[in-house]
């Protein structure tokens, strides 16, 4: 598996918390699920189906895992309190781990 933060390290954005969100697409649904950090603010948030990708997005980037097929996926959302070098006050940070079936082989990162 494999983490990473949401704001792709852009640390002069002002209040760039509210901009970031884990995304995933529900193919059995047909539904986009977009959520922000207080998703998460009582724990990790785990959701697992048939998705035809996962990741995270803020105002202007999006970085996704696509599983190859129709794969389930699971995406583990995270929210923390950072504080960056330009902002000493913490504000939530969104943080998320998108993987694929422990059989499936293949899952591409965009």
């Amino acid at each position: 598996m494999l983490a990473w933060r949401g704001g792709f390290g852009d640390i002069t954005v002002p209040a760039a918390a509210p901009m970031q969100h884990a995304i995933f697409y529900d193919t059995t649904n047909s539904k986009l699920h977009v959520n922000d950090s207080s998703e998460a603010k009582d724990g990790v948030v785990t959701n697992r189906g048939t998705y035809s990708f996962a990741g995270l997005e803020d105002t202007y980037f999006t970085s996704v895992f696509l599983p190859e097929g129709n794969n389930q996926l699971t995406i583990q959302v995270f929210s923390d309190q950072v504080a960056s070098p330009v902002d000493p006050s913490k504000e939530a940070a969104m943080s998320a781990r998108p993987s694929a079936d422990r059989d499936q082989t293949a899952c591409r990162c965009s």
